[in-house]
Formats: structure tokens, C-alpha cells, sequence
């Protein structure tokens, strides 16, 4: 189905144009006080350390916690404007977790330790395409020093959405996955929707091609559960589908069809406790809340950890 112009444009413009050491900085101030954020009780750092690598994963044991992350890019206005006061938001709302999408002007080692400074992890990270094919190795080093455990190329310019290019980029990601499996780091491809529409003159899609080309023990998934909703796919046969392939889920809620406008975690139609309960028993190993363009960036940050935080326990 066609693409989302209205939600992903904002995404796609910052990721043609985001730098190896740092991105733009939106400039927009922190959009709740941190007085709505308060803390869950009892909440603690995750210091879930099972390892991504790059063989196929097992399901998920029953006494491994599941990580509970957000996607920083949710709050990329807020990031902008005060990188460590969000930071600390997040961590007093109760995430441990964050997955990066730039350095913000920071050298891995500097971002480190400012994670580190608010008790918040960052197991996962997007990596525009770009930044791969310049430097692989330099992408891992870096996401060695920020303990990542696993890369996710994030997004396809339209010129990189044929069958062929999809064959190439599969054999791309193989070869990456081998040199992030070297540093104990799994490689990941997050989708959208375009991946699931039909190729020009023919019934195949870009994810069979990903799926089919890409080594499966070096190549795993960063499931979009809305762009997969969004596109009329059934989330959970993705996750259940294939085991172990799925590793991680970007959790960002839909409304009823046929629109199925983005909202945040707990307000639309995705079944989220079934997808968590089901995936967990076929290898996912995470979930990062996610809202492409939210109203209030650290309200969507707090009503997606309480909606997802029992589900992961």
C-alpha cells in the first residue's frame, strides 16, 4: 500500500541528511515538565546482558527480562534543546533503556558516559545506510564503546527500493552482520512500509528479498509494528512466522482501519500483550516505544512505559 507521506517525510529528511558524528539539532524545548514523569516504584536498572551476536536466537528464557527501551527520535525536538534534562526524564519516568539515532554532537565515548550518568542503556542503535557503506567498521568500533547489541540500518532512499537493490543490500548487511558478529554486536533491518508492497510487475516484495538473501544467522529484524500494521500485515505472523529472526519490536500504536493513524502505546488498535507474550517465546528480545511526529514527545514516552512496562515483567 502507498506510503505515509504525512508521517514519515519528517524521518526521511533527517536521515538523508544526518552526519556520522552528529546530527541537526531540532531546537524545540522540553514539552512536559519533568513533574509528570515521576518514577515507578521500585523501578531498577535492566542489567539484561544476553548477547546479540550473530546466530540465530533461541526463545527467550523465562527467567530473562525483556528489555523496555525508547527510540530516541521520538524525542529528537527535546534532545535538541537539552540533551541531558531529557535524558534525565526519561530515567525518572523509569526507562533504562534508549535506542540511539545520532551522537548528538557527542564522541562515543563522551555519550557513554552522560547514558551512564542517568542510569539509562543503549542496546541498540539506527545507522543510516549511508554510514555503513562509508565505514562499517568505524560504525562498530563506535557502537563497541557504546555497548550496543545490535545496529539496525534504519530507512531506504526510493533509488534503493528495487529488486535488485534489495539483493544488494541484503548481501550488504550479511557482510556487516559478519564483522558485527566478530564484535559480539547483531545486525538488524528496521522497516517501514514500502517493504511490503509489491515490487514493479510482479507479486514479490522487498522483505521476501531481505528474508530469502540475507544470511540468517548474521541478519535478524527490528519489526515496525505499525508500519507492518500499516501496510496490512499481520504483526504477529511476522514475529511468530520465522523464530528468532525477530529480535526487536518498535512499539507504536495504530487506530482502526482503514486509516490507521499513528498514536501512541495503549491508545489504538495493536495488541501489544499478545505480541509481547508470543514473541518473547520465539526469541524477542526487546521493545522500543516509538511516535514518529508526537503532540507531546515525554507524555508519549510515559503513557508508552506504562502501557508496555507490566507486559514485559
Amino acid at each position: 500500500m502507498p506510503l505515509d507521506q504525512a508521517a514519515v517525510t519528517p524521518r526521511r529528511t533527517f536521515l538523508r541528511t544526518l552526519g556520522a558524528a552528529a546530527g541537526a539539532a531540532l531546537g524545540a524545548p522540553l514539552l512536559a515538565p519533568l513533574a509528570a514523569c515521576a518514577p515507578r516504584a521500585g523501578s531498577a536498572p535492566d542489567t539484561t546482558t544476553t548477547p546479540a551476536g550473530g546466530a540465530a536466537s533461541s526463545a527467550r528464557a523465562a527467567t530473562t527480562p525483556m528489555r523496555l527501551g525508547i527510540q530516541l527520535y521520538t524525542l529528537r525536538a527535546a534532545l535538541g534543546r537539552d540533551l541531558e534534562g531529557t535524558l534525565a526524564a526519561l530515567s525518572q519516568i523509569g526507562y533504562r533503556n534508549v535506542e540511539l539515532f545520532q551522537h548528538h554532537g557527542k564522541t562515543p565515548a563522551e555519550l557513554r558516559a552522560l547514558l551512564d550518568r542517568h542510569q539509562l542503556a543503549a542496546p541498540s542503535a539506527h545507522v543510516p545506510l549511508a554510514q555503513f557503506r562509508a565505514s562499517p567498521e568505524k560504525v562498530l568500533d563506535d557502537a563497541a564503546v557504546l555497548g550496543h547489541q545490535w545496529v539496525a540500518v534504519p530507512w531506504l532512499e526510493e533509488k534503493d527500493r528495487t529488486a535488485d537493490s534489495y539483493k544488494r543490500i541484503a548481501a550488504e548487511l550479511s557482510r556487516w552482520g559478519e564483522l558485527a558478529k566478530a564484535r559480539n554486536i547483531g545486525m538488524l533491518y528496521h522497516n517501514h512500509d514500502f517493504e511490503f508492497a509489491p515490487l514493479a510487475g510482479t507479486t514479490q516484495t522487498g522483505w521476501d528479498i531481505l528474508r530469502a538473501e540475507a544470511d540468517k544467522a548474521l541478519v535478524k529484524y527490528e519489526l515496525d509494528v505499525y508500519w507492518a500494521t500499516k501496510a496490512g500485515k499481520d504483526a504477529l505472523a511476522l514475529i511468530t512466522g520465522e523464530p528468532g529472526r525477530v529480535v526487536l519490536i518498535h512499539a507504536k500504536d495504530a487506530t482502526a482501519a482503514p486509516e490507521r493513524k499513528m498514536v501512541d502505546v495503549g491508545t489504538g488498535t495493536i495488541d501489544f500483550a499478545t505480541l509481547i507474550r508470543e514473541g518473547g517465546r520465539v526469541g524477542l528480545q526487546g521493545v522500543f516505544v516509538e511516535h514518529d511526529n508526537p503532540t507531546d514527545a515525554l507524555t508519549t514516552a510515559r503513557v508508552g512505559f506504562e502501557h508496555l512496562r507490566p507486559l514485559v515483567s
